[in-house]
């Protein structure tokens, strides 16, 4: 057909020139895109610390693990703190010997996840693909840095540091539904000639882990210092809907919170032992607070928690009238508290009977700090006491 002179002839060039030009910065097919006016909502670079991956709609984080969740996914910043694993580049490299010569360095062998881990996101998180525990990201590394600090805010004199052997943070389990769950090591349990299980009390929620973080650090140290050359890790176990702070819940004065973690307790400490295989570490079972009751009521039924050791810091009472119904060996239930601390009028009331009181039958180790919290004060004889029963040395007591 014949056209007018000038007018454009149209065809694949006067397509192209017609043609709308795609906004930059936006991907083909991206709704997210389309809902922003065109601009791709957000960075087309990479996201993760120290990473090379580019992260787009489709394709999420690219080079990521399968099997980690990204931090970002989570909305609690305290579940972000603890998982913080958008990048698996970003997680520190294990200790370990120099590369051979002509060869890669030996990868650690692989286990078997062990029984007991609370179900959810965690259970993903913590044993992922294989069976090896979970390295944490750069946030908790930080908080591993605060737990490794042995000097108080307050500017408390530095003991010699002795770096514990393995020292290093393991997501064991986590559930962030209600006010969250989680099982954090320092140190690998599963190599460890010592083990420590630290069940914190009443008020202890998800948000507050980076605390129990620094307790079980000091922990760890208190341990490594009376047993130089020994492996010790030491576990935070929340894995139990540890009771609110009265007035918001009067959970506290009964043993219901107590009694549903109990078997969620002894699985775990079953589990530990399984995980260890041959190894069989000198287990030793913390309570603190109404962590105290939990771990009675977890000792008292069943077969008990299988640990060498039992230690009641501040308790209220352990669900039992004696230290013989918690299947533990005679002399090796441990219990203290401070003279001042508020929970002594609490004791021998609702939870069981007075654990520091002579009838109870255990054995009173000596403390010199003050109030409910102070048990874990650097240099204290409260920490170190604690340490020589993780460490199975005896501790300093006092006379009944």
């Amino acid at each position: 057909m014949a056209t007018a002179r000038g007018a454009a002839r149209p065809g694949p060039a006067a397509d192209r020139r017609g043609a709308r030009r795609r906004p930059r910065g936006q991907r083909p097919g991206c709704p997210r895109a389309r809902r922003a006016g065109g601009r791709h909502p957000h960075p087309a670079r990479g996201v993760r610390p120290g990473g090379r991956g580019r992260a787009g709609c489709r394709g999420g984080v690219r080079g990521a693990r399968p099997g980690r969740v990204p931090a970002r996914q989570h909305g609690s910043a305290a579940v972000r703190r603890l998982v913080a694993v958008a990048d698996a580049r970003a997680a520190a490299r294990p200790p370990g010997p120099a590369p051979r010569r002509g060869g890669p360095a030996r990868r650690p062998a692989r286990r078997r996840p062990r029984p007991g881990q609370p179900a959810g996101p965690g259970a993903a998180v913590g044993r992922p693909q294989g069976g090896e525990p979970a390295r944490l990201g750069p946030d908790v590394r930080a908080v591993r840095r605060a737990a490794e600090r042995p000097a108080g805010a307050e500017g408390a004199s530095r003991p010699p540091r002795r770096r514990p052997v393995g020292a290093r943070l393991f997501l064991l389990g986590l559930e962030p539904a209600g006010d969250g769950r989680a099982i954090v090591a320092l140190g690998d349990p599963d190599t460890a000639q010592h083990t420590a299980v630290l069940v914190p009390g009443t008020g202890t929620t998800l948000a507050r882990m980076p605390g129990q973080l620094e307790r079980i650090g000091r922990l760890q140290q208190a341990a490594c210092a009376v047993a130089p050359g020994r492996s010790v890790s030491v576990i935070s176990w929340l894995g139990y809907d540890a009771p609110e702070i009265p007035p918001e819940s009067l959970g506290v004065a009964g043993r219901g919170r107590a009694e549903d973690g109990a078997e969620a307790m002894r699985r775990f400490t079953r589990g530990t032992r399984v995980a260890q295989g041959g190894n069989r570490s000198h287990l030793t079972v913390i309570g603190h607070s109404y962590g105290t009751t939990a771990v009675g009521a977890a000792a008292a039924g069943g077969e008990g928690l299988d640990a060498d050791d039992l230690v009641a810091i501040a308790s209220p009472g352990m669900t039992t009238a004696h230290a013989s119904d918690l299947h533990a060996a005679p002399g090796h239930v441990w219990v203290g508290a401070a003279g001042n601390d508020p929970i002594r009028l609490a004791a021998g009331r609702t939870l069981g009977a007075d654990p520091m009181a002579a009838p109870f039958g255990g054995t009173v180790i000596a403390t010199d700090t003050s109030g409910h919290s102070g048990y874990w004060d650097p240099d204290s004889q409260s920490l170190l006491n604690q340490g020589r029963i993780i460490a199975g040395k005896q501790p300093a007591t006092v006379a009944g």
